[in-house]
């Protein structure tokens, strides 16, 4: 049975209104579904510094109709380039023929700026604000969602796309424990211009339990990361230890540090969870980091999320609202498993410390056979949403 069929029209309840709940809210719009998404966060919230959103989430975006928008944040990343801490470069790999075949680049955004143009780009009035979701119930008409404030919502459908400490996911499987993946991250976007950070160049440096990572984006802005091996700190580490930990790398990486406010330093503990056998429960299903939190390593969380957005929307747009999400499950459940895994393996390959297993590592991992290296690019960025 397809939208145009149904005698009413599915109500759809987001809880989230990050990336992984504002790009769900755009493709269930474009389903014919009425969405309203719930976010706990004051509407002048903007946190973070910069994303990466590969091929395979472009793919989405533009699926979605949010071409102008990555055309206008973004810019493009046509190569990674990874080195030892004194400039020996380990790899290069052009992403001109991914782009090719996807018929789609990659692009580096500033997450403030993405974050504000989706919500732009939803219905107007869709998203509100100083909603904390406490619980939900279900029965056969359909859910409803309690908030903190002691307002309630009720729709055909629930999606929580609130995150690591989903209450959704929560409410339906129990508290599910939380994963140290054994690094933190620390990120900056810093006003600085250098010849090795030329255009579409995203390096990687990769150390004895460190990396160092930047990127281009617009307006003459660098986005970069640092993780950095070691115990849960939770403590922000101060500007001046950075660039001292990074001071006999190779130039421009301190330089990088030294032009960032010290205030726009983002820090976090990395976690994730052990994958879930099944995602939902009747007419409820989770999203992003609320499904499957994964590490940082792959770079692909915001892009895993934007894949379950193209999906559900998909499936929704084909079927009505149960075996759709159904479908969204069993389209997306394995994939999205795999991620994590991989992910998680590729943080403790980092996080190696030994001076002769990081020299095996970078000889191995870093610096594959083509083959072997194409098979992962794809398997990584070749995603594409079923027309």
């Amino acid at each position: 049975m397809h939208r145009q069929q149904r005698a009413k029209i599915p109500r759809a309840l987001i809880i989230g209104g990050g990336i992984a709940g504002l790009t769900t809210a755009l493709a269930l719009q474009q389903a014919g579904l009425t969405v309203r998404v719930f976010e706990q966060a004051d509407a002048s919230r903007e946190e973070g510094a910069g994303i990466a959103l590969w091929s395979n989430a472009a793919h989405v975006l533009t699926h979605l109709g949010c071409d102008d928008l990555l055309q206008s944040l973004g810019a493009p990343i046509t190569q990674i380039v990874r080195y030892t801490p004194t400039g020996r470069i380990l790899s290069a790999q052009p992403l001109g023929h991914l782009t090719s075949r996807m018929g789609i680049g990659s692009f580096a955004v500033h997450r403030a700026e993405f974050h504000r143009g989706l919500l732009q780009a939803v219905a107007p009035d869709t998203v509100s604000f100083q909603a904390r979701c406490i619980r939900f119930r279900q029965d056969g008409g359909g859910v409803a969602v309690e908030f903190a404030d002691g307002r309630e919502a009720q729709g055909d459908l629930l999606i929580g796309a609130d995150g690591i400490r989903s209450v959704i996911r929560t409410q339906m499987f129990g508290q599910r424990t939380l994963r140290y993946a054994g690094y933190t991250t620390i990120r900056g976007i810093a006003s600085f211009e250098h010849p090795f950070l030329c255009p579409g160049k995203l390096f990687e440096t990769w150390g004895r339990g460190s990396q160092f990572g930047a990127v281009r984006l617009t307006q003459g802005r660098v986005y970069w990361f640092l993780r950095l091996s070691g115990p849960a700190r939770g403590a922000k580490r101060e500007k001046a230890e950075l660039q001292a930990l990074c001071h006999t790398w190779h130039e421009p990486i301190e330089a990088i540090i030294a032009a960032t406010e010290e205030t726009a330093l983002v820090q976090r503990d990395v976690y994730d969870c052990k994958p879930l056998s099944r995602w939902g429960q009747g007419a409820i299903t989770p999203v992003g980091d609320a499904a499957h939190p994964m590490t940082t390593s792959l770079a692909q969380g915001a892009c895993q999320a934007i894949e379950d957005a193209g999906v559900l929307g998909s499936c929704l747009q084909a079927d009505p609202v149960l075996p759709a999400l159904c479908n969204y499950e069993q389209a997306r459940i394995g994939r999205a498993t795999n991620m994590v895994k991989l992910a998680r393996r590729l943080a403790k390959l980092e996080q190696w410390d030994y001076p002769l297993v990081s020299w095996v590592r970078n000889l191995l991992v870093l610096r594959p056979p083509h083959a072997i290296q194409e098979r992962f690019t794809q398997q990584i960025f070749g995603f594409r949403v079923s027309q």
